[in-house]
C-alpha cells in the first residue's frame, strides 16, 4: 500500500512540471511471469511457549501460538503446489527531464509474492551539476549489491532469481533520504562513488512474523549512512558497497519491560538482548562481474553485523560461471549462506530452555547448487528454467520454514521482458 508520505511527494513532483518548458517524457517498465514447484510439502511448526504465556499473562494479554517463521520467508513460499506468484512482477517507470540538468523519475511495482498491491520503488528528483556530480533526493534504491537497481528486473541476470542466500542478508532495500555520486575516468575505466544518507520512521515488523509483532504498536527509527563504488566497463566490473543503520524501537518500554520480565523469571543477565535503543547493524558487501565474448562469471560476498543478538550476524557468497551459444546460456551457481553468532543465542537453565528454540530461528546456515538455462527469444524477452538443489546446514533451517532434513530440489521457470 502506498504510504500518504509517498503519495504527497509525488503529487508534489507533479505540480513541479509547469515550471519548467517542455519536459521530455520517457516511459518503459518491465515485465516477469514465473513458476516453481519444490519437492517438500509445506510445514508450518507451531509452539505454545509456556514463558511466553507467562509474559502476555503478566502483560494481561491472553496466551497465543507464535509460528516459527522463517526471517526470510522466500523459501516457505515454494512447496509441492506450483507457486506462480513468487517469481511474477510488473512494473512501469515514468523519467521527465524537465532540463539537461533537472529530472524526475517514478517506478510503480506490482508483485505477486505482494499480492500484487502497487509499491513506489522509486520517486526521486535529480540535480546533475556537471559531468562528474549528481544529486537526488526522494526514494532511492540502496546500492547494496552487484544488482541493487535491477533486482526486480529479471531481463538482466541469467537465473530466474537473485540466489537467496545473498540476497536475503540485508535487512531493508529502499530509503528515503538524499544521495550524491561522483563519476570520472581512470585508468581507461569508468568510476563512480554514491554516498547516501536517511531518516525515517515506520512501524515495526518482527522478522519472526504477526504474532510476535503484536507484542505492541511500536514504531521503528532508523539513521543510515552508506556508500557505494563501481569501477570497470561493459565487459569487467568490481564493484563494493558500506552501509551502517541505526535502529530504535519506540516506546522502548514495551519492548524492554517484556525483555526485563522475561529475563527476571529466567535469567537477568539476558534483558539487554531486547533493549533496541540506537542498536548499530552495518552491511559490507563486494562483488565483480566478467562478461566478456562467450564467458559469463559473477560472484558477490556479503556479511551483516550487530551488537544485538536479535539481528545475526551472516556471511554469504555465491559464484557463477557460464557460456554462451549463440542466443543460449547454460550456467551453474553455489550459494552459500551462515550464521557465526550463535554462540551468544544460547542461554542456560530454565530461561535457555524456553528461550533457545525461539532463539534458534535467527541462525540460517544453507547452501545451493543452482543449473539453469537462458534462452534469448529476442531483443528484451528472454526464456529462464533451473534446478536448485537446496539443505539447510548445521541444525538450522536455512531458509526455510522447517529443516525438511534432506535436500529439497526447487524448479523453476520464467519468461522475462523490458519494453
Amino acid at each position: 500500500m502506498m504510504h500518504k508520505n509517498t503519495t504527497s511527494f509525488i503529487f508534489g513532483l507533479m505540480l513541479i512540471q509547469p515550471c519548467f518548458a517542455a519536459p521530455q517524457t520517457h516511459l518503459n517498465g518491465f515485465l516477469s511471469a514465473g513458476a516453481a514447484v519444490m519437492d517438500v510439502e509445506p510445514v508450518l511448526a507451531q509452539t505454545l511457549n509456556p514463558a511466553l504465556t507467562r509474559i502476555r499473562a503478566a502483560s494481561g494479554l491472553s496466551p497465543a501460538y507464535y509460528p516459527y517463521e522463517s526471517m526470510h520467508p522466500e523459501m516457505n513460499d515454494f512447496n509441492s503446489k506450483p507457486n506462480f506468484q513468487e517469481d511474477s512482477i510488473v512494473a512501469l517507470q515514468a523519467a521527465v527531464d524537465f532540463t539537461p540538468q533537472y529530472g524526475m523519475t517514478v517506478q510503480v511495482t506490482a508483485a505477486g509474492a505482494d499480492e500484487w498491491k502497487p509499491n513506489v520503488e522509486w520517486a526521486f528528483l535529480s540535480y546533475r551539476v556537471n559531468d562528474h556530480w549528481r544529486l537526488r533526493a526522494g526514494r532511492l534504491r540502496l546500492g547494496q549489491f552487484m544488482l541493487s537497481e535491477s533486482v526486480d528486473v529479471g531481463y538482466t541476470y541469467p537465473w530466474v532469481r537473485p540466489p537467496l542466500e545473498v540476497y536475503s542478508v540485508a535487512t531493508s532495500s529502499n530509503f528515503t533520504g538524499a544521495d550524491v555520486t561522483y563519476r570520472n575516468v581512470f585508468w581507461h575505466q569508468d568510476f563512480d562513488i554514491t554516498m547516501n544518507y536517511s531518516s525515517a520512521d515506520a512501524p515495526y515488523v518482527s522478522p519472526l512474523g504477526a504474532a510476535m509483532t503484536n507484542f505492541g504498536q511500536m514504531a521503528r527509527q532508523r539513521q543510515e549512512l552508506g556508500w557505494t563504488a563501481n569501477f570497470g566497463n561493459e565487459q569487467f566490473k568490481v564493484r563494493g558497497s558500506y552501509n551502517e543503520n541505526a535502529y530504535t524501537l519506540t516506546p522502548a518500554g514495551q519492548v524492554t519491560q517484556l525483555s526485563n520480565l522475561y529475563a527476571a523469571l529466567y535469567n537477568p543477565d539476558a534483558a539487554a538482548d531486547g533493549d533496541v535503543t540506537n542498536v548499530k547493524v552495518f552491511f559490507a558487501s563486494v562483488g565483480a562481474n566478467i562478461d566478456y565474448k562467450n564467458v559469463v562469471v559473477m560472484g558477490e560476498w556479503v556479511k551483516r553485523g550487530s551488537a544485538l543478538a536479535a539481528v545475526s550476524t551472516q556471511k554469504a557468497y555465491y559464484g557463477t560461471v557460464g557460456y554462451r551459444f549463440g542466443n543460449w546460456l547454460p550456467h551453474f551457481t553455489y550459494a552459500n549462506l551462515k550464521t557465526t553468532d550463535k554462540s551468544r543465542r544460547v542461554y542456560s537453565g530454565t530461561y535457555g530452555t524456553y528461550m533457545n528454540p525461539i532463539a534458534a530461528l535467527f541462525n540460517q546456515d544453507q547452501a545451493t547448487y543452482i543449473l539453469g538455462l537462458r534462452y534469448d527469444v529476442m531483443a528484451g524477452v528472454d526464456i529462464k528454467v533451473q534446478a536448485e538443489s537446496v539443505r539447510a546446514l548445521h541444525n538450522t533451517a536455512g531458509l526455510f520454514n522447517v529443516n525438511p532434513n534432506r535436500h529439497a530440489t526447487l524448479y523453476s521457470a520464467v519468461i522475462d521482458l523490458v519494453f
